[in-house]
């Protein structure tokens, strides 16, 4: 019913902003590069996951700090990049839980699509840095 109102509603309407908010907001605590763990809401809408999922893997290593560590300190950038995959990974089984309910084929179309964009950009991208 939530998707529906997404779907249909008038994205003016104060419950269609509430039903896009618990269909495609996400908790996930992660530590951002230097900093303590804290839970952070990722946006995962059909028009904003990718940069959102890509801003998480910023987050958590930055490109700038990326290229001064593989350049001068080899073995902390993979370190950098061990704990970036296991993160950018839990975050993708994370996102398991909102498919687990009985929901709207659709909704569990897009929640696979954004695991799979994970997936791709874990093995495509990540993993080659």
């Amino acid at each position: 019913e939530l998707w529906d109102l997404v779907r249909t509603g008038n994205e003016y309407d104060r419950r269609v902003q509430s039903a896009r908010d618990m269909l495609f907001k996400v908790p996930f605590r992660y530590a951002k590069y230097k900093q303590a763990s804290k839970e952070e809401w990722i946006l995962l809408s059909p028009e904003a996951f990718q940069d959102n999922v890509r801003m998480v893997a910023r987050d958590i290593y930055p490109p700038n700090v990326m290229a001064v560590l593989r350049r001068d300190f080899p073995k902390d950038h993979q370190a950098q990049k061990t704990r970036l995959l296991e993160h950018m990974a839990a975050f993708r089984d994370s996102l398991q839980t909102k498919i687990m309910d009985d929901v709207h084929p659709d909704y569990a179309d897009h929640i696979r699509s954004v695991q799979s964009y994970v997936d791709r950009m874990i093995r495509d991208e990540l993993s080659k840095i």
